[in-house]
């Protein structure tokens, strides 16, 4: 699908009372393919967004393997368009419960943009960051959403959410949120994950909201930044960091 397919989609949605779940996963509804070719266009993820604002019925947007930003470094302002439509619209929507937005190329800047909206939005219950570059920057922006005071947020208005039940981790491990911030929760495992520092930064976060956590078990991941490598003369590769560690 091209933008201009999602904006006669849109249209075609607009007055839609009956279907529940879009899924426009793996195509390039801002003009881009997976390697970045192609001219960058927001009309159509504009198009949708407008529909999505006032539309009652759709609970679950699959926005995955969609280019939305040419670089996930850049912070360009014509380049976080697409993700600023994103955010307003959830500023305004009230039926979407379940958003997958993993591998759309977000990056750090793009979590930043993104986080506003996910933090005003008072039904959203899961969403999706796998494969997005978030890196440390990233991390952080969505550890606000969690509860993390920063300037301009309010703190009670975070902790009001209560609706977000499952944490995707940028690796793509999940943890129950919902069961973690009721105390519900005494038994984490999250070893052979994959997980990042910008993964163990969202995960310290959630965790300052638990009292009853009494097992972490976080063995063989890769939040220290190197990973064994046969092939290097080392036997490992990756760049050392105590970064994560550190805040955990």
């Amino acid at each position: 699908l091209t933008p201009t397919d999602l904006i006669l989609l849109a249209s075609a949605l607009r007055d839609n009372r009956t279907i529940h779940t879009v899924n426009v996963m793996g195509n390039s509804i801002c003009g881009l393919d997976n390697e970045g070719n192609g001219m960058f266009d927001v009309s159509g993820i504009t198009a949708l967004c407008e529909m999505l604002s006032t539309n009652t019925c759709i609970s679950s947007i699959n926005l995955s393997h969609n280019r939305l930003q040419k670089s996930p470094k850049d912070n360009i302002t014509s380049d976080l368009k697409a993700v600023s439509m994103l955010t307003n619209m959830m500023r305004m929507n009230s039926s979407i419960k379940f958003m997958d937005l993993s591998f759309t190329n977000l990056g750090p800047h793009g979590a930043g943009e993104l986080s506003c909206g996910v933090l005003l939005n008072p039904v959203l219950s899961q969403i999706d960051l796998a494969g997005n570059f978030l890196g440390t920057g990233g991390a952080e922006y969505v550890s606000q959403v969690l509860g993390r005071p920063v300037a301009k947020v309010d703190m009670e208005q975070v902790k009001s959410n209560k609706t977000l039940q499952v944490l995707f981790l940028c690796a793509g491990a999940t943890v129950p949120f919902g069961k973690l911030r009721t105390n519900q929760l005494d038994t984490l495992d999250l070893s052979a994950c994959h997980l990042e520092v910008s993964d163990l930064m969202i995960l310290t976060s959630a965790l300052t909201l638990t009292s009853a956590l009494t097992s972490l078990d976080l063995s063989n991941n890769i939040f220290m930044g190197r990973v064994r490598d046969a092939s290097d003369p080392s036997g490992w590769k990756g760049t050392y960091t105590t970064e994560g560690i550190r805040v955990l």
